[in-house]
C-alpha cells in the first residue's frame, strides 16, 4: 500500500546570548614597614568581533581605603589599565570590581581568503601566537590535537613561484592548476594571472617568478596537485631544475610531448618551485 510522505527542510540560523553579573573582592594584607602598595587592574571593554560580541556596562572599581595616587594609562598592547597607590599603608586594602557583561556569540558563515598556517601577522600579533606558562604549545597532547583540527584545513592558493630565466621579451606565460587523477594530472582548476614577458626584468641568472592565482579564489584540501607552464608566441625561458633524486614522489616528475596521450615519460631531474598559501600537510 502507497502510503504519503512529506518532507520538510529546516535552516537553523541563530546565536547564543547571556548576561553576566560580576563581582570581584580583593583583600590585600600589607606587611609591616611598607612604603608603597602599588596595584595595576585591567579594565574590561566592550568588543565586537565576526563571531562574537561583549558589551560592558556597570563597571565599577571601588578602593577602601582611597589611594593616595590613581593612573590611568594603557600598557604596550592597548589595554587599559588603572594603577593605584598607596603611601605607607597600615591597614588591609580592599578592591572591589563589578560589572555587567552581556556575552553573545554569532553562528553564521564565515567566508575568508586568509592562508593557513597564518602568514606575514604583524609584529603586535605575532606575540598572541608565543607560548606561555598557561599555553606550552611544545606539549606532546596540544601539538597531537592541533594535527587533528588541521588535518582536513583548506586555505587558498595565493601564488605559485618558478625559478625562470627568460631569454627575450615576446610573449606571455602563465600556469594551470590541475587535481592529481592517479599521479598524473587530472581535472582542471584554474589558471594564474598571465605575465608578460616584457615586464619581467633581465638578469643572468635566474629569479623567482609569482604566478598569482588569488583573483580565482580556488581553495584547497590537503593532496596532490599538478602546474603546467603555458606561454604565447615565441617566448623563450629556462626552468631551473636540480638534477638527482627528485625530492618529490618517484611520479612527480612525468612529462608528455604534445604528440602524447598519456604522461608516460619521467624527468631524471625536478624543476624547482615554490607555493604561497597552500596546506601541503
Amino acid at each position: 500500500m502507497a502510503v504519503p510522505v512529506f518532507a520538510e527542510n529546516y535552516l537553523l540560523n541563530g546565536g547564543q546570548s547571556s548576561q553576566i553579573d560580576y563581582q570581584m573582592v580583593q583583600k590585600v594584607q600589607p606587611l609591616s614597614g611598607t612604603r608603597n602598595l602599588i596595584l595595576s587592574y585591567v579594565v574590561p571593554e566592550s568588543f565586537n568581533s565576526p563571531t562574537y560580541r561583549q558589551e560592558i556596562t556597570g563597571l565599577d572599581f571601588n578602593f577602601s581605603p582611597s589611594p593616595s595616587k590613581r593612573n590611568d594609562k594603557r600598557d604596550h598592547r592597548g589595554n587599559k589599565v588603572i594603577e593605584v597607590t598607596w603611601k605607607a599603608p597600615l591597614v588591609p586594602v580592599t578592591t572591589t570590581i563589578s560589572l555587567t557583561a552581556m556575552n553573545s556569540v554569532k553562528l553564521q558563515t564565515l567566508q575568508t581568503s586568509a592562508s593557513f598556517p597564518p602568514t606575514g601577522l604583524p609584529a603586535e600579533a605575532q606575540a598572541y601566537l608565543k607560548a606561555t606558562e598557561q599555553v606550552p604549545v611544545g606539549d606532546g597532547e596540544i601539538q597531537a590535537k592541533a594535527r587533528e583540527l588541521t588535518a582536513l584545513a583548506k586555505t587558498q592558493l595565493k601564488r605559485v613561484g618558478l625559478a625562470l630565466h627568460k631569454f627575450n621579451d615576446d610573449g606571455q606565460l602563465w600556469l594551470e592548476l590541475f587535481e592529481d587523477d592517479g599521479g598524473k594530472p587530472g581535472k582542471y582548476l584554474a589558471t594564474s594571472d598571465i605575465i608578460l614577458l616584457r615586464q619581467m626584468k633581465f638578469i643572468l641568472g635566474y629569479s623567482w617568478v609569482d604566478f598569482d592565482f588569488s583573483g580565482s579564489s580556488v581553495i584547497l584540501s590537503p593532496g596532490r596537485y599538478w602546474v603546467a607552464l603555458g606561454f604565447t608566441d615565441s617566448a623563450i625561458v629556462n626552468w631551473f631544475f636540480t638534477y638527482g633524486k627528485p625530492v618529490g614522489p618517484q611520479d612527480g616528475t612525468r612529462y608528455k610531448t604534445m604528440f602524447d596521450d598519456t604522461w608516460g615519460h619521467s624527468l631524471a631531474y625536478e624543476f624547482n618551485y615554490r607555493v604561497m598559501g597552500l596546506v601541503s600537510k
